[in-house]
């Protein structure tokens, strides 16, 4: 009882803080993407974005670019969206 009435609330800035870095972490995660995904359907957009450059060169900038922005906007949305558990942690430090 006393755990989710005192504890809980008091951890869940650290919970979503950690849960989100981990999230942006895994999202950026190219080897372990190309390893465990066998058909091009399963790629992650960061492994699409690797394989559009060669060993002589890029395919096109423009189109790295535009991935590349593409690839921005799942992390500064879900920034966004968690952003008040953030500001909280951040400004304030963890103050015993």
């Amino acid at each position: 009882g006393g755990f989710l009435r005192v504890v809980l609330p008091l951890a869940r800035p650290g919970i979503i803080v950690v849960a989100v870095f981990t999230w942006i972490n895994c999202w950026g995660e190219i080897q372990i993407s190309t390893l465990f995904t066998t058909t091009l359907a399963a790629r992650t957009l960061p492994v699409v974005l690797n394989q559009l450059q060669t060993p002589y060169g890029t395919l096109s900038f423009s189109a790295q670019f535009a991935l590349g922005v593409i690839l921005a906007i799942p992390p500064l949305v879900l920034f966004l969206i968690f952003q008040k558990y953030f500001k909280p942690t951040v400004a304030t430090g963890f103050k015993g």
